[in-house]
């Protein structure tokens, strides 16, 4: 950054900035119009250096950042806290298949079974309770993987709106404080 002069106009006073490079050249008075000739190399500095200002901006968040980011924070603490629970639930239902096929034996034919026999084979078949079985374990274990891997998805859906919010509360510009 080069150094600045103040060259003060004869008729308003205004002063102007102006730089080595400028030596002269003319300028116009930005208030009155006057047009002003900028002294050569040699007389430019000895004019009055112009102390720049520099303006310590500081950036501060706004109260919508602020909240953004946190519900963003929140949103994937909570995404990823239940996932972790999810998905160690889940694994506990990972090893679980389908038993061997259970099968019925009866030693009589079905072609030469007397009456008798078939009475006392529908008694057998009446104490397994072949109507009111219930859901086999793999059965359900198969079902609660599937409705944990939805939660699963949910979860991660929770986790990228949350780390969205984060991202959009940082790319919102902020006002400047000086």
């Amino acid at each position: 950054m080069s150094q600045k002069y103040a060259l003060p106009c004869c008729d308003c006073g205004t002063v102007l900035a102006v730089e080595v490079r400028h030596a002269g050249s003319t300028m116009t008075c930005d208030k009155c119009g006057r047009s002003l000739d900028v002294p050569k190399l040699r007389e430019i500095k000895r004019l009055e250096p112009v102390q720049e200002i520099t303006s310590t901006k500081q950036t501060a968040w706004t109260q919508l950042q602020g909240v953004l980011f946190a519900l963003g924070l929140l949103m994937l603490a909570v995404a990823a806290s239940s996932s972790l629970y999810t998905y160690k639930y889940r694994s506990s239902f990972d090893g679980i298949t389908k038993p061997a096929d259970e099968e019925i034996h009866f030693d009589l034919d079905i072609q030469e079974i007397s009456l008798v026999d078939s009475w006392k084979t529908w008694n057998q078949f009446k104490v397994i309770k072949l109507d009111s079985r219930q859901t086999p374990l793999h059965v359900y274990a198969r079902e609660r993987i599937a409705t944990l891997n939805k939660y699963l998805m949910l979860f991660a859906a929770l986790a990228g709106s949350g780390a969205v919010l984060m991202v959009a509360s940082v790319a919102i510009r902020p006002r400047s404080v000086r």
